[in-house]
């Protein structure tokens, strides 16, 4: 829920969907579950962006737009876990 909200007051989102079935593979994934098996809190978010050509090729280009709601949307989850979260939203 948090990430949600986070990523609502962010820059530039155009969208939330805040559960997607996602075929690719992340060892982040790994590193959650083992957080999460001894008592910590871990999440996982993507911020989308258009772009041209395939991914995971060196010549990719993005909207660097985006990197405002990566940003916005992490820093947000950083301030909320500190334990200034402001529930506006």
């Amino acid at each position: 829920q948090m990430i949600t909200v986070c990523a609502k007051r962010a820059r530039n989102c155009e969208q939330v969907i805040p559960h997607l079935n996602y075929n690719g593979s992340d060892d982040a994934t790994i590193l959650m579950r083992y957080v999460q098996s001894r008592g910590g809190k871990a999440g996982y978010f993507m911020v989308g962006a258009s772009f041209e050509g395939a991914d995971h090729h060196g010549a990719i280009d993005f909207d660097e737009k985006y990197l405002m709601t990566l940003y916005d949307t992490f820093t947000g989850l950083l301030v909320g876990l500190c334990g200034v979260w402001e529930d506006d939203a």
